[in-house]
C-alpha cells in the first residue's frame, strides 16, 4: 500500500508539470564558447522548457556541428555570423515531432518554425530586431508580411528580442529612443491582435528584461517578449522573467495548455465505481490539492477551472490506464511463472 502510494506521488508530480508546454526566449548575447553553451543546455534543462527561442547566437556553419550535437533535443539554427546576430529555435529531449515546415525568413534575425505537438498546430516565430531604427522599421515591415502568410488553424507564438518597447512608462527607466520602429511594431500587433502575454497577466508592473551600466547610468528596458494571439490568450499562463547570469537579458517564459485540446474528442462521463478504489480517492485527494494550490498561476479563475475540470478527466484515464498496465505486467508475469512451474513439472516426471 505504501509502495502503491509512493508511486503515484512522483507520477502526478510528473503529470501536473506535463500537461502543458513551456516556453522560454532569451538573448543569449553570444553562445561560441563551449563552457557558456553547456551551462545554457543545463539552464534550459533546469527550467524544464519545451521550446526555447535564441537571440544573439553567434552562430555560423563553422559551429553548427556542436550545436546539433551538445543539445540532446532537435535544434534549427538561423545563423548570424561569429560577432554578431543568429537565432535558433530548441526543442525538449523529450518531443519527438519532426516540424512540418521551416522558414528563414532574415538569416540570423528572423526564423519561423510550423510544428504540431500534442496536437496543436504551432507557427512559431523567432525575432531579433537590429539595434539601428530605420532598419527595425524594414524588419518589422517583412515580419507583418510573413504573419499573413500564417495558416488561420496554426497558434502563433511570437517572441524574442524586439528592441524597443510599446509603453515606455512602464516598459523603459526612460523615453523611448526608436518611436518610429515602435508604432511600427505596434501597428503589426493590432492588425493580427496579438498580445503581450505578460503584460496581460501583469498590467502595471514595471520589470526589465535588459539592463545595461554606462557612466555611472543604469538603462532598463522590457525588450524580451511573447505574443500570442488574442482568441488563444486563455491557453496561456503563468508567465514570468527570471534572472540569469548567462545574459545581460533575462530569461521570459509562458506555459500553454495541452490539455484542453483533448476536449473535443467525445464526451467524458466519470466511472463512479473509482470512488470504491480507495487507493483513487487518496491518489484524487493529493492531485486535487496540488491542483487548487497552482490557482494563483492563471490569469482568472474561470480560467483555472476549465482547464481543472480536463485534468480531472486526464487523471482519471492515466489512473485507470496505470493499474492495467500493472494489471497486465502481473499477470504475464503469473503466466511465465506457470510455464515454469510446468518446465519444473516435466523435470520430475
Amino acid at each position: 500500500m505504501v509502495c502503491i502510494h509512493f508511486l503515484w506521488y512522483f507520477y502526478f508530480i510528473f503529470f501536473l508539470f506535463m500537461a502543458s508546454l513551456r516556453f522560454g526566449t532569451l538573448n543569449i548575447n553570444g553562445c561560441r564558447d563551449a563552457v557558456k553553451r553547456f551551462s545554457l543546455f543545463d539552464y534550459v534543462m533546469i527550467k524544464r522548457a519545451s521550446i526555447v527561442f535564441l537571440q544573439e547566437t553567434h552562430t555560423d556553419s563553422n559551429n553548427q556541428v556542436q550545436w546539433l550535437s551538445e543539445w540532446k533535443g532537435q535544434a534549427i539554427l538561423s545563423h548570424g555570423s561569429s560577432v554578431s546576430a543568429g537565432v535558433a529555435i530548441l526543442f525538449g529531449p523529450e518531443y519527438k515531432e519532426q516540424p512540418v515546415s521551416v522558414f528563414e525568413l532574415v538569416p540570423g534575425r528572423m526564423l519561423r518554425v510550423d510544428v504540431k505537438v500534442h496536437g496543436l498546430n504551432f507557427s512559431l516565430f523567432n525575432v531579433y530586431a537590429p539595434n539601428i531604427g530605420s532598419e527595425r522599421i524594414l524588419f518589422f515591415k517583412k515580419l507583418k508580411t510573413a504573419l499573413r502568410d500564417v495558416l488561420q488553424d496554426r497558434m502563433v507564438v511570437l517572441a524574442g528580442d524586439f528592441n524597443c518597447t510599446i509603453n515606455h512608462v512602464l516598459d523603459r527607466n526612460h523615453e523611448e529612443p526608436h518611436k518610429q520602429s515602435s508604432e511600427e511594431l505596434k501597428t503589426l500587433i493590432t492588425h493580427y491582435c496579438l498580445v503581450d502575454v505578460w503584460r496581460e497577466a501583469f498590467p502595471q508592473t514595471k520589470q526589465y528584461t535588459w539592463l545595461k551600466v554606462n557612466s555611472n547610468m543604469i538603462s532598463g528596458a522590457r525588450l524580451d517578449r511573447i505574443y500570442v494571439q488574442k482568441s488563444v490568450r486563455g491557453k496561456f499562463f503563468k508567465s514570468c522573467i527570471t534572472p540569469t547570469a548567462l545574459s545581460d537579458h533575462q530569461y521570459m517564459s509562458v506555459e500553454v495548455s495541452i490539455a484542453q485540446s483533448t476536449l473535443k474528442h467525445s464526451l467524458w462521463k466519470f466511472n463512479s465505481r473509482l470512488l470504491q478504489d480507495h487507493n483513487f480517492v487518496h491518489s484524487f485527494h493529493f492531485f486535487w490539492e496540488t491542483w487548487r494550490e497552482r490557482k494563483i498561476l492563471y490569469k482568472s479563475l474561470s480560467q483555472w477551472w476549465d482547464i481543472g475540470k480536463t485534468q480531472i478527466k486526464l487523471f482519471c484515464q492515466n489512473y485507470i490506464a496505470y493499474n492495467k498496465s500493472i494489471l497486465e505486467s502481473t499477470l504475464k508475469q503469473l503466466e511465465q511463472d506457470g510455464i515454469y512451474i510446468d518446465d519444473e513439472a516435466d523435470g520430475v516426471d
